[in-house]
C-alpha cells in the first residue's frame, strides 16, 4: 500500500503515511511528503542521517548512490518509539481516542530486547509498571488462548489477579476461564473502582490496585464502564490497553523491566 501511494504522488525523498486497520480493512488516514518525528527517531535508531539522504535524493540523487545499508550501524539493539497522550492534562475531558492527531509527542527507548525497550517506554511515557494488583479486563468475547495463559503465567509468577468484567447478556462466554480468574458482570453488586460502576464484589479500596486496564474496543454495553475506567486510568498512571496484542507485549516488558525500575532522559 505505501509503496504504491508514494509511487503514484511521485514523491522524492522521505514520505510518512499513517494507516488504520479496523474490521481487517486498511484505511489511509494522511499522506505526508515529510517526517519531521520518524526521521531523527530512524536516524538515531541506525546511526544514518535520513535527513541528508532525503535532501540528496530530491536533488535528483538515487538510493544505490547513498550507501545508506553500508552507513548503517550494526547493533542488536531495538528501538521503540512511544506516544505520549495529553489526558492527564485534562482530567475532566474524556479520554477518547479517534482518528485526528493528539499525541503530544513521543518518548524513545533502546534495549537488549523489545520487551525491555518497551518497559522503558511505558515509564517513560509516564505509566506505572507494576508487579502487584490486578489485571482488570472488559470483554464480551472469549479471550485469545494466548491472553488468558499469559494471564495464568502473571498469576502464578508475580501474584497479579486477572478480573473480568462481562456485559450483563453474555457473561456465559469465559466460563471455561473461571479457574484462573474472577469474573463480574457490570453493573452487579455494590459500586466500585470507577465510582458509579458495580464490578460485583470487588473491594472500591482496591481502585487503585490496578496494575492494568484491557479493554474490548467492540464491547457496546460496556462503553459506558470503559469510559469511566479510561479516565480512572489515566489520574492513576495505569496503562489502558485497546488491543490484545499490546497487552501481550506488555506483559513480556512487566518481566523485562527490575521492581521499583525508573528511567532518565540522556539530555534535560
Amino acid at each position: 500500500v505505501c509503496e504504491t501511494i508514494a509511487l503514484q504522488m511521485g514523491v522524492r525523498g522521505l514520505l510518512n503515511i499513517q494507516l488504520a486497520l479496523y474490521m481487517e480493512k486498511i484505511y489511509v488516514l494522511e499522506v505526508n511528503p515529510r517526517s519531521s518525528r520518524s526521521v531523527p527517531f530512524v536516524s538515531k535508531a541506525n546511526g544514518v542521517s535520513l535527513a541528508h539522504a532525503g535532501t540528496l535524493l530530491a536533488l535528483g540523487q538515487n538510493l544505490e548512490s547513498l550507501c545508506l545499508l553500508g552507513n548503517a550501524c550494526k547493533t542488536e539493539q531495538v528501538a521503540v518509539k512511544f506516544p505520549v497522550f495529553p489526558f492527564a492534562k485534562f482530567l475532566d475531558s474524556v479520554p477518547r481516542q479517534g482518528p485526528e492527531m493528539r499525541s503530544i509527542g513521543e518518548v524513545m527507548s533502546v534495549a537488549d530486547s523489545f520487551p525491555a525497550a518497551l518497559a522503558k517506554s511505558f515509564l517513560a511515557a509516564g505509566f506505572l509498571l507494576k508487579r502487584a494488583g490486578r489485571i482488570l479486563i472488559l470483554t464480551d468475547r472469549k479471550l485469545k488462548d494466548s491472553v488468558a495463559e499469559l494471564c495464568r503465567v502473571l498469576q502464578s509468577e508475580l501474584g497479579l489477579r486477572p478480573t473480568l468484567v462481562v456485559a450483563a447478556v453474555g457473561g456465559d462466554v469465559l466460563a471455561s476461564d473461571e479457574g484462573c480468574f474472577d469474573v463480574y458482570q457490570a453493573g452487579e453488586g455494590p459500586k466500585a473502582l470507577a465510582g458509579e460502576c458495580g464490578l460485583g464484589q470487588v473491594d472500591p479500596s482496591e481502585s487503585a490496585a490496578c496494575t492494568l486496564v484491557l479493554c474490548d474496543r467492540q464491547s457496546t454495553e460496556l462503553k459506558p464502564l470503559i469510559c469511566k475506567l479510561h479516565s480512572m486510568s489515566v489520574s492513576q498512571k495505569t496503562p489502558f490497553i485497546l488491543s490484545e496484542q499490546l497487552f501481550e507485549a506488555w506483559g513480556r516488558a512487566l518481566f523485562a523491566v527490575e521492581p521499583d525500575a525508573i528511567v532518565s532522559p540522556l539530555k534535560r
